[in-house]
């Protein structure tokens, strides 16, 4: 009796040397809020607009400010409302711990004003959350305090609830993050006018907040979905989360290959490694901490969490078949196609819409960005009129193999997404080809479903040749004969248990990233000296 469907793995592995593709699914974690929110903690939602994401997890929660704020405002510059094609959004919201406590932080005016002047600050995201506001000449304390927090209250988004307080005797703005927990301490906060009128304004970083939600089951509404990336708070313990996506990685009869992203947000100085991670599915991305007088938090301008977030959520573009990027390459290049050769994502634009540029003081610098990315931590940088963003070459945590030698197969985030659309790809063809089909040595009865060790390689080969061509173009045209050679040479069949295994060699495209051009200068040239 045939074998309705037979047993299949494609496995990704380091190479021994140095039917369609689903669509992309992205799952966001965060902190919901306690009132306001109509979703229950711990489970999986499919989220399809920013007002379900604000219904479900809370307006200005953790989890909608810092990821599908930014997610939705991706979706809006891809066409999304008028029927792009676009990743598919989960979310999973839990409760903040019960015993944690908010971080806070202050905002003190040194007097009474003297003239007129406006005063602005940002408050988690400069772009969604500054705040302008009027002061009159002869405004006291206590009326600019009152005209603050009236202005930062009225934001119902805005991740902190203000209000006028009295701090170690000293009449203040105190600002309380909406969430418990260590997930306030790294909010932004940034005054623009530190001198309105007469008056000096400071403020403080935030801090104080403690603890951490209930982690105990973060991986189980995900065990049987098939989860393209995690994006994942910084501030929370990863051990559960990635143990799950570390084990999803080869697994028998079936494709699950799940990325994770998290945020770190430091001093280069004080930055440790990532790699206790040490995986090629795991991305950690760094901010920049700035700590100045009157500019505390990302040089992003914006939360920490948002940049693992922003970058995902563009990658799971690239790779959505007809999706729309022209907001997100340089002029000229082509927009609109699959895009499976365009899992490079090295100098992505990040839309000024999404986030500014940074101080060309404060952004990183190149020997900088090198140390980190020895660290595993990517990040995003101005371009070259600092007028923008651009995503830079992106590392996994993926360094040493099992001997403990460097191991760069999966260095680069391009070599595992480009793997991954690969082995799905001939999974979901094989699977779709060989169901309801037996095998037999010698010739296949004609009118039978019989396959013999040669047909079943020569459709490997012939998968392998759609992916070397567009609109995938994954795998290097110049490899084919090798490619043709290892899938015939290593094809086995065992015609006692019905199993066929053989090896491909992954030829994988890459981005171009660096160009070294050596230029001689002379001044008495001749035909022979060069």
């Amino acid at each position: 009796m045939a074998v309705q469907q037979p047993s299949t793995t494609v496995n990704k592995l380091a190479a021994e040397t140095s039917a369609g593709i689903a669509g992309q699914k992205n799952c966001y974690y965060g902190q919901m809020l306690s009132s306001g929110a109509t979703a229950t903690s711990g489970q999986l939602y499919e989220i399809t607009s920013y007002a379900k994401a604000v219904e479900l997890f809370g307006n200005g929660s953790h989890l909608v400010e810092e990821n599908l704020a930014k997610v939705f405002d991706i979706a809006n510059l891809a066409g999304f409302k008028v029927g792009k094609p676009f990743p598919t959004i989960y979310a999973i919201g839990l409760s903040d711990p019960s015993t944690g406590v908010k971080a806070t932080a202050t905002i003190t005016s040194s007097g009474n004003l003297t003239s007129a002047g406006v005063f602005s600050i940002s408050i988690g995201d400069k772009i969604k959350h500054t705040y302008k506001v009027s002061l009159g000449s002869t405004a006291t304390v206590e009326q600019q305090y009152t005209a603050i927090v009236e202005a930062i209250n009225a934001d119902a988004s805005c991740p902190v609830v203000a209000s006028s307080a009295t701090v170690n005797s000293l009449a203040v703005v105190k600002l309380e993050h909406k969430h418990k927990g260590l997930v306030g301490n790294d909010t932004y906060i940034q005054i623009h006018t530190p001198s309105v009128g007469g008056s000096t304004f400071s403020t403080t970083a935030f801090t104080g907040g403690q603890g951490e939600p209930t982690l105990t089951n973060v991986a189980t509404p995900l065990q049987n979905i098939r989860m393209h990336n995690i994006i994942y708070p910084s501030c929370w313990n990863r051990d559960l989360i990635t143990a799950f996506v570390k084990n999803s990685w080869n697994v028998d009869g079936s494709i699950k290959d799940t990325m994770l992203f998290y945020g770190k947000i430091a001093s280069v100085s004080s930055i440790e490694t990532a790699v206790a991670d040490n995986h090629q599915t795991i991305c950690p991305f760094y901010t920049k901490l700035i700590d100045e007088v009157n500019f505390k938090g990302s040089v992003h301008s914006t939360y920490v969490d948002a940049i693992p977030a922003i970058f995902a959520t563009i990658l799971s573009l690239c790779v959505t078949s007809g999706s729309n990027l022209v907001n997100f390459i340089a002029n000229g290049l082509t927009a609109g196609t699959p895009h499976y050769n365009a899992v490079p994502v090295f100098n992505t634009i990040i839309p000024s819409s999404i986030l500014h540029a940074v101080d060309p003081l404060l952004d990183i610098t190149d020997d900088e960005e090198v140390l980190l990315r020895g660290y595993c931590y990517n990040t995003f940088r101005n371009n070259r009129a600092d007028n923008g963003l651009l995503t830079r070459p992106v590392v996994t945590t993926y360094k040493t193999n099992e001997l403990g030698y460097a191991d760069t197969a999966f260095k680069y985030i391009e070599q595992v997404k480009t793997t991954s659309v690969c082995a799905e790809y001939l999974f979901e063809a094989m699977l779709q080809r060989f169901a309801k089909v037996s095998v037999t040595t010698g010739m296949a009865q004609v009118g039978s479903l019989q396959v013999t060790i040669d047909e079943i390689s020569a459709f490997v080969v012939m998968c392998v040749e759609v992916l070397i061509a567009m609109p995938y173009g994954l795998i290097r045209a110049g490899a084919l004969d090798d490619i043709v050679d290892k899938v015939i040479s290593s094809a086995v069949l065992n015609i006692k248990d019905g199993s066929y295994a053989t090896n491909i060699i992954g030829a994988v495209v890459m981005q171009l990233r660096q160009l070294d051009v050596n230029f001689y200068t002379t001044t008495d040239y001749t035909e022979n000296e060069i």
